[in-house]
């Protein structure tokens, strides 16, 4: 399937390589505050850009499991909506040796990561006035769209992703207004490259619920890539503004910033996403000191981010190269210091 390349994929200008068999597995078992299996409830798994990947739902002994997975960075999500849990999700990453990662022992390398949900309820009278983002957008969705929606989820696991892009639309005809088969169809576009197809797309989710933040992110991300960076960023702010929590939509919008050259923004989106990935986003550090040494001349900075960079990545392919960058920047800070 061909996705998308984000430029936060490119830093390195060589991407590690990955294995093409994808062999790595995610389970895990979801429980309520008695200790009980939750069964029937929606688990999501999500990308590095909080896009929805697969959806699985848990058996009745509260087992979920996902296969097929390159290495790299996820998200698991449990869906409560219709629930009275409180929303949760995970971060996760395959590859690296992730605390509770368990790996085979077979040839193959295959990695086993088991994630477990303890799901707390959530108390009505602790907020009565939630913020905006958290409110659920609830659809009565006719059953034909549905079916389509679910077979398009079918074909996309079955890796046709053509298949799946002509039953979202088949979905989006049957009930025009149907967030989730508008903002799956958006990304499926994006993944397309059919970016100006997805704009209008998600143009239309944000008109059936202007406080999604997928379908706000994924605009933005659609902007970027026909080329309309000033009204990505304005569109990227937004989606901050609905989930502050976000690390990786603030990393985005740092970029956006720095190729419109607005430097003071792009620095403080990044040392926001900095402060949210807890300095275990190896890609921010990676950012922050492009951003330092090319457009700040702030080059001790630049050899504190490289180091952070690697603290966050120990295993990096170009670890000796960027050992390499850190002594040239280094050198240059205590050049400055002496003139």
């Amino acid at each position: 399937m061909k996705r998308i390349v984000f430029p936060i994929l490119m830093f390195l200008g060589v991407l590690a390589a990955e294995n093409v068999w994808a062999q790595n597995s995610v389970n895990g078992v979801v429980l309520d505050n008695n200790r009980k299996p939750v069964a029937k409830i929606d688990v999501e798994l999500l990308d590095e850009f909080e896009r929805l990947i697969k959806t699985t739902k848990t058996s009745t002994s509260g087992v979920y499991f996902f296969q097929g997975l390159r290495s790299g960075v996820f998200f698991v999500k449990i869906r409560v909506d219709g629930t009275n849990f409180k929303p949760v999700m995970e971060r996760i990453q395959i590859g690296q040796g992730n605390r509770t990662s368990r790996t085979s022992g077979a040839v193959s390398g295959a990695e086993i990561l088991q994630i477990d949900f303890n799901l707390e309820v959530e108390r009505r009278n602790e907020n009565p006035n939630p913020p905006i983002n958290e409110v659920i957008f609830v659809q009565d969705v006719p059953r034909d769209a549905e079916i389509s929606y679910e077979n398009a989820l079918k074909q996309l696991k079955a890796n046709r992703p053509e298949d799946a892009i002509a039953e979202l639309e088949n979905a989006v005809r049957l009930f025009p207004t149907y967030l989730l088969a508008l903002e799956k169809l958006g990304y499926e576009y994006i993944a397309a490259d059919r970016f100006t197809e997805a704009e209008g797309v998600f143009t239309k989710a944000l008109e059936v619920n202007p406080k999604s933040f997928s379908a706000t992110s994924g605009l933005g991300i659609s902007q970027f890539k026909l080329g309309k960076k000033s009204e990505a960023a304005i569109t990227v702010e937004e989606a901050t503004a609905l989930n502050p929590s976000s690390a990786i939509t603030f990393l985005f919008l740092g970029q956006i910033y720095r190729g419109l050259r607005e430097f003071e923004k792009a620095e403080t989106a990044l040392k926001k996403a900095k402060k949210l990935s807890r300095d275990k986003f190896p890609d921010v550090h990676w950012e922050l000191a492009l951003l330092y040494y090319h457009d700040l001349n702030r080059y001790g900075e630049a050899a504190d981010e490289l180091e952070l960079y690697l603290r966050a990545k120990p295993d990096a392919e170009n670890k000796k190269q960027v050992e390499k960058l850190i002594k040239i920047f280094r050198d240059k800070a205590k050049q400055l210091k002496t003139r």
